[in-house]
């Protein structure tokens, strides 16, 4: 009877490492709905990722709650963090709406509650976490997952989190398509804020990212991408130059500045397509910035070739 033989396996030489565990479940119980266990839930800290509270969400799952639809009750999430305190991760809706309801004298639905606590190494733990829950209403944005990033790694927690988003993508758009340097996708995005190198530039752009500047907030990543330029060269010069551009200071029409906030202006009208493309729209800024600094005039329309590489601007 013959014996059939198999090969050796041999071991890999470079075994693949296994993914890096930022947070891990500590406990999973769940409960009837109290008050008592409501309140304790209330009680701790809401961490620095959670959600901007919205009155349309605590509306929706009100009308989900008190109506007569089957509710299998709610999944509340807690972290602990490196130090061993705990804060909220998901659940501030439902409990401060659950809250509203006692307070006006509704008693609470007989459902359950699951509540989970998970241990993070980091703050980038942290956000992770608090990507995995994605209700299917309430799905999460680039938006709040960016302010997510916001929060736990820079100090502008102040900035509304659409506007940030803006503003990482213009970064991003100049990282990748300037600098050639691989960038963040979808929304891992927000991670930018965790290189302090694009801080000043944050600072310096959020008081210009209102609607008063649709020549910026409407122009797209590529605008914002070469005001970053201008700013990486010099920051005086292009505050100077963005200023002038905005506050429509300059008279001269062979101005530079003048030439390009007229050029960026069609932004203004929602109705009006662009005849300018993100990378047209670069080239442009960063050209009438250095032919200001160079204090060129410009009395014919300008003919941007984006086949030639990059403009860079001057420092001086």
């Amino acid at each position: 009877m013959s014996t059939l033989k198999m090969p050796a396996i041999e071991a890999t030489k470079d075994p693949v490492e296994p993914p890096k565990v930022r947070f891990k479940v500590v406990s999973s119980n769940e409960q009837d709905l109290t008050v008592a266990l409501l309140d304790s839930f209330l009680k701790i800290p809401g961490s620095d990722v959670e959600r901007e509270l919205k009155d349309a969400r605590t509306k929706w799952l009100a009308g989900r709650i008190y109506s007569e639809e089957l509710c299998l009750g709610f999944d509340w999430a807690i972290a602990v963090m490196p130090d061993g305190t705990e804060v909220r991760v998901d659940g501030m809706h439902s409990s401060l709406m659950l809250r509203e309801k006692l307070d006006a004298g509704i008693p609470l639905p007989d459902v359950t509650v699951r509540i989970r606590r998970y241990s993070v190494k980091d703050e980038a733990g942290l956000v992770l976490l608090f990507r995995q829950f994605n209700p299917r209403e309430s799905s999460r944005t680039k938006s709040d997952v960016a302010g997510a990033y916001q929060q736990a790694y820079s100090d502008f927690g102040a900035l509304d989190p659409a506007t940030g988003v803006k503003i990482l993508k213009g970064i991003s758009w100049w990282t990748k398509n300037i600098a050639k340097l691989p960038v963040p996708k979808g929304d891992d995005i927000g991670e930018l804020y965790s290189d302090v190198e694009n801080h000043p530039f944050i600072e310096w752009i959020i008081p210009f990212m209102t609607n008063k500047n649709p020549e910026i907030v409407k122009g797209g990543a590529a605008v914002v991408g070469a005001l970053m330029a201008l700013h990486k060269v010099n920051p005086i010069t292009a505050d100077d130059f963005i200023q002038r551009m905005t506050k429509e200071l300059e008279e001269d029409p062979k101005s530079p500045v003048k030439y390009c906030g007229d050029a960026l202006s069609e932004f203004a009208d929602p109705k009006k397509k662009s005849s300018l493309d993100q990378h047209e729209r670069y080239y442009l800024i960063v050209t009438c910035f250095n032919m200001e600094r160079q204090g060129l005039s410009i009395d014919k329309v300008l003919r941007i070739n984006t086949k030639k590489d990059p403009p860079e601007p001057r420092a001086t």
